[in-house]
């Protein structure tokens, strides 16, 4: 699936990173960073969505992208991303991409995630280099 683009012409991209293994999450934080984005993070779902309902009530802040491991300790990364679309469908706002991060093959993962909303998967590990020319279509002006 196509990326939804807003995020163009901004100088971050403001993203959510949910991750529940703490040394994944620390080297995906610090790379995003570098990469020019501000970053959250969340160890669990129900953290993400909290984070999400958050950031909803605040005016023009949406995240840009969520990054989503799809093993999660509490609510299954699935299930994550279908709270999404129903937080998207209630509160009548425009979805951020959605990015599955995978140790699983990309492609086995693939149709599963598309068919529940994602924009993307990518799978793990992911270096900087990778993810430097996956954010790169989101035209950010400092990359």
């Amino acid at each position: 699936m196509k990326s939804q683009g807003k995020a163009e012409h901004k100088k971050f991209l403001d993203v959510l990173l949910l991750e529940d293994d703490p040394i994944v999450q620390h080297v995906h934080h610090y790379m995003l960073e570098r990469l020019s984005c501000r970053v959250d993070s969340a160890a669990t779902g129900l953290e993400a969505l909290e984070k999400l309902h958050q950031k909803m009530q605040m005016p023009n802040t949406p995240y840009d992208i969520v990054f989503v491991d799809l093993g999660l300790p509490d609510i299954a990364g699935f299930e994550v991303i279908k709270r999404i679309h129903d937080l998207k469908v209630s509160q009548s706002i425009e979805s951020p991409n959605i990015v599955v991060l995978t140790c699983y093959s990309a492609s086995e993962q693939k149709s599963a995630c598309e068919a529940l909303g994602a924009n993307h998967v990518l799978q793990k590990p992911v270096d900087i280099q990778a993810m430097r020319q996956f954010l790169s279509q989101f035209n950010t002006t400092s990359h």
